[in-house]
């Protein structure tokens, strides 16, 4: 079941392209398909973990159907990410790199990136689709109440498909003016093997005691992740003298200083005016680059996860921390509002949606996360720490999505099933049959034992 769980995103992905692959072939060549997976595979980031998550899962699957490639895409390779890929994800790298021009264009191109680096790129990148592609899908998604100018009218021209998150995304998308039998939500996929509670080892954090409340928070430092709520709310609920807790961040600069220390420091004694920073809560800064492969630690040894973010695509750490059996405190609007729940997490309130006040997105809307809920919700996990609505932590909460076929069909029918629903009238480009997915994704919420 959990080996199954794992791959249950890839489920849908996997139903989309071979029913598509199969068809195109058919009508091309008698050759298998290629399938071109273009992301920042070397950039890190969320688009970067959600690629590598589901190229990974579909080599697991090793179709005879299509041929796989990936290319680095959208993003400049990022060193210090790159250099520490655990060794089976550098083993999938070397399996299907692809780098080199071809003169024979991919079946099937997926561009797994903001559209701005879409052919026609806005700036300097590998071109996805390349020209002559057969059938192109753009992954990608946003986190305020609206698309970006410019966003819908490149997904209509450049895209046969466009594949969103959630719900959440797909109505925005909708709206901004992408025709609705384009969007196709498949949420990201989790590897519940190796973010498994069972087998990892906590990561050792200096004067940390089992007795100790480790608030742990992963997040870019920029205003959208909503730290300076994060910290008012932590800083307000929790003294040093009186509690024993920390808040462990594991961040990453984002157009700022990458000296989160002093941030942290200046921010801490601006809003608790005559407070020292020894008599404040602990709070501990990890090293920005930590290894990919100790993430299963760093959340083992941790007792809940807090983000209180103003919008998320997906919220990939917040499901990181749930297959890692971690209660969860995050802000329920946009993506997380896919997965999240009374009953497995605890989604905090926002205030409203007030308008981005500086940027390239500038009167957007976005949410602005409850501070005095946050506070208290941070003082009942010290005192409630085990998961909302069970007495026994689950191993993880995910979503199923399923063709009309019940969760425990094998993943063989599941995908057979979906190839009835995924043939559709229309066409895409050059003529060929227009393939898509599931007309509707049913989301099922599933407590793994």
């Amino acid at each position: 079941m959990r080996a199954a769980s794992a791959i249950t995103s890839i489920a849908l992905v996997v139903s989309v392209l071979l029913p598509c692959a199969q068809v195109l072939a058919d009508e091309v060549s008698t050759t298998a398909p290629v399938v071109q997976w273009y992301a920042p595979f070397l950039s890190g980031g969320g688009y970067c973990s959600e690629a590598i998550s589901f190229v990974g899962a579909v080599d697991n699957v090793k179709s005879p159907l299509f041929s796989l490639r990936i290319t680095q895409h959208g993003d400049s390779v990022n060193p210090s990410f790159s250099t520490t890929l655990p060794t089976d994800i550098q083993a999938l790298f070397r399996s299907h790199w692809f780098t080199s021009p071809s003169a024979t264009p991919p079946t099937i191109a997926i561009c797994h990136s903001e559209p701005g680096a879409w052919n026609p790129p806005r700036y300097q990148t590998s071109l996805c689709p390349p020209q002559g592609t057969e059938y192109a899908i753009g992954r990608t998604m946003f986190e305020t109440d609206r698309l970006p100018s410019g966003w819908a009218q490149r997904m209509d021209d450049i895209m046969d498909e466009i594949w969103v998150p959630t719900m959440f995304a797909k109505s925005i998308f909708e709206a901004a003016g992408v025709p609705p039998n384009k969007v196709v939500v498949v949420p990201e996929a989790i590897d519940v093997e190796f973010f498994d509670p069972d087998t990892a080892t906590p990561l050792p954090i200096d004067g940390i005691t089992e007795a100790t409340t480790v608030f742990l928070s992963i997040f870019k430092w920029e205003e959208r992740k909503g730290w300076k709520s994060l910290l008012k709310a932590y800083l307000a609920a929790f003294s040093r003298a009186d509690d024993d807790v920390v808040l462990v961040l594991l961040t990453n600069a984002y157009h700022s200083s990458s000296d989160f220390a002093s941030l942290v420091e200046r921010f801490a004694l601006d809003t608790t005016e005559g407070r020292s920073m020894d008599e404040l809560p602990r709070i501990h800064i990890l090293p920005p680059n930590l290894p990919q492969d100790q993430l299963p630690a760093l959340y083992k040894a941790a007792t809940a996860f807090v983000l209180p973010s103003r919008g998320e695509g997906w919220g990939r750490p917040h499901v990181e921390a749930m297959a890692m059996a971690l209660p969860i405190i995050a802000t329920f609007w946009s993506g997380p509002t896919e997965y999240m729940t009374l009953e497995n997490s605890y989604p905090l309130d926002i205030e409203g949606l007030v308008p981005v006040e500086s940027g390239a997105f500038q009167g957007h809307l976005w949410a602005e996360p409850s501070v005095p809920h946050l506070k208290a919700l941070m003082r009942h996990v010290v005192l409630h720490p085990e998961v909302p609505g069970s007495t026994n932590i689950p191993h993880a909460t995910l979503l199923w999505c399923v063709g009309g076929e019940d969760e425990r069909t094998t993943g063989k029918t599941r995908h057979d099933s979906a190839l009835c629903a995924v043939r559709r009238r229309g066409y895409g480009r050059g003529g060929h049959r227009r393939c898509v997915g599931f007309p509707r994704c049913t989301l099922r919420r599933v407590v793994v034992a």
